[in-house]
């Protein structure tokens, strides 16, 4: 069974809360909802088996380019986000200690 750390859960939460999770759509007032019930949420994201875990399909949206052609754009499920957030920051501690013992 492969979980989240609690750590990186915590800091991954504070991250989407002071930079939001996108550089292109408007805040998303999710993030304040779940800070404001942090330790259920918390909980319940602890317990979630990644293995077998399915992340909710992405909003996808077109954003138009200065040239008239179009590019596309994706925002994740708000605890898609945290998820991913977390694992991306456990990865990159783990590369870091990798790296250091080089």
């Amino acid at each position: 069974m492969f979980n989240i750390k609690e750590n990186h859960l915590e800091w991954s939460l504070k991250h989407l809360l002071n930079f939001y999770d996108s550089d292109f759509f408007p805040r998303l007032f999710e993030f304040q909802a779940i800070a404001h019930n942090w330790e259920q949420v918390k909980n319940y994201l602890l317990t979630i088996n990644l293995e077998n875990f399915q992340p909710k399909s992405p909003f996808i949206s077109l954003a138009p380019k200065p040239n008239g052609n179009y590019r596309i754009v994706h925002q994740l499920d708000p605890i898609d986000s945290l998820i991913y957030t977390s694992l991306i920051r456990e990865i990159c501690l783990n590369a870091g200690a990798f790296i250091g013992k080089r």
